[in-house]
């Protein structure tokens, strides 16, 4: 069985806690991560629900550029490729550089075309990714509890001393 991962550190997402609700352990927030509980739902039945439309979530400013960026960094490296196929084919027909060789003149105008077609596609990609992280936040959640269980089942466990 495969170990579950480590927990970010910073976690991506922050619990914007309810008015008059008790504080969560960091534990139930990395367990939790995006999980949004119920209408009526308290975490003990002391506590009054949370107010219609409360976002429960927000991204962390450090944690989830950390958690974001591994997925990203792929399609921002396809936004400045296109970014710079196209700048170059306009530069170098705006320059002149292709006027005396038509076939050079053919390949920078082709840079011109897909240029913003491949910037336009990484852009698009971005958007799609940046959509997912969420959801993958959400299916991550677990198996952060899992690891945090199993750090808490081990610290016991070595509470007892070594086992014989």
């Amino acid at each position: 069985m495969a170990d579950a991962p480590t927990l970010p550190d910073p976690l991506p997402l922050e619990f914007q806690r309810p008015p008059r609700w008790p504080t969560p352990t960091l534990d139930w927030v990395a367990g939790n991560q995006g999980w949004e509980p119920p209408a009526g739902w308290t975490p003990v039945p002391e506590c009054a629900p949370a107010p219609p439309g409360w976002v429960f979530w927000t991204r962390s400013e450090e944690g989830w550029p950390r958690f974001a960026e591994e997925n990203l960094a792929p399609a921002k490296r396809s936004l400045w490729i296109g970014v710079g196929v196209f700048v170059a084919g306009l530069l170098l027909t705006v320059l002149g550089l292709a006027v005396t060789h038509n076939a050079l003149f053919l390949v920078f105008v082709a840079a011109i075309v897909a240029g913003p077609i491949l910037t336009i596609r990484a852009g698009s990609r971005l958007k799609e990714i940046d959509d997912g992280l969420l959801d993958r936040v959400r299916a991550l959640a677990p198996q952060y509890k899992h690891t945090l269980q199993r750090l808490a089942y081990n610290k016991y466990l070595r509470s007892f001393g070594p086992l014989s």
